[in-house]
């Protein structure tokens, strides 16, 4: 497999990619996963229609990759077209930053209830165990705003909150239990924490190996960046 990372959309080289003889059709499809705040979804008409011809002269599956969940992705569209943008569904949306994926069924985007299943398999995310264990950690935590697989804390200022994630990670490794875990607002009245068992790299791998056409064996493209600090 051929993988590429282009950490920045450049419009500029866009219009060179398009312009005179065009693309030259790919006769093996692929997938290209776009960014959409700050990247795609800030580019002009032109632009967005330029950046996925691309993807269908490549033959290729779009992928949106965002923090936004399925409702906010839907406001994006419909704000877009207010301003007479129009950003065209995808194949598959990878929304809430990998916790959850939909496939675009006849125009509708489903959510993949298998990929769910498959996050709590493989890292054997159990909230509520490990909701109790970081409990017996510090009993000073508070827990707010947790998905279902996803569980967020704030911290007080005068806890280190380098030093409890080292401590959490540390705990949850000896019993086999596969998280990520970051931090915001360190050494603030602010500071937050966040444990998951996904991002977005670990949605884009799951699309790689689990999609049933197989398209996506050949050639990966991925547009923009994706950091676990921006969780909402």
């Amino acid at each position: 497999m051929k993988i590429y990372n282009i950490n920045r959309l450049n419009f500029n080289n866009i219009h060179k990619q398009v312009s005179f003889n065009g693309i030259k059709k790919d006769k093996n499809s692929c997938l290209f996963i776009y960014d959409l705040d700050g990247t795609l979804a800030d580019g002009t008409n032109e632009q967005i229609y330029k950046v996925l011809e691309i993807s269908k002269a490549k033959n290729a599956k779009v992928t949106y990759a965002t923090g936004r969940g399925l409702e906010e992705f839907y406001t994006l569209q419909n704000e877009l077209l207010s301003k007479k943008l129009k950003l065209d569904p995808p194949d598959f949306l990878i929304a809430n930053n990998g916790e959850n994926i939909y496939t675009n069924s006849n125009g509708k985007l489903l959510k993949n209830y298998e990929y769910s299943q498959f996050l709590k398999k493989s890292t054997n995310f159990d909230k509520k165990y490990i909701s109790n264990k970081i409990s017996s950690l510090n009993n000073e935590l508070k827990e707010i705003e947790s998905s279902s697989i996803m569980l967020k804390y704030n911290v007080p200022e005068h806890i280190n909150i380098k030093e409890l994630r080292k401590n959490i990670l540390n705990t949850l490794f000896k019993e086999k239990i596969k998280v990520l875990c970051d931090y915001k607002g360190e050494g603030t009245n602010n500071q937050t924490l966040y444990l998951a068992p996904f991002n977005k790299a670990i949605a884009i791998n799951y699309c790689k190996r689990t999609t049933s056409s197989g398209i996506f064996d050949r050639q990966f493209r991925n547009f923009g960046t994706d950091n676990f600090r921006n969780l909402n």
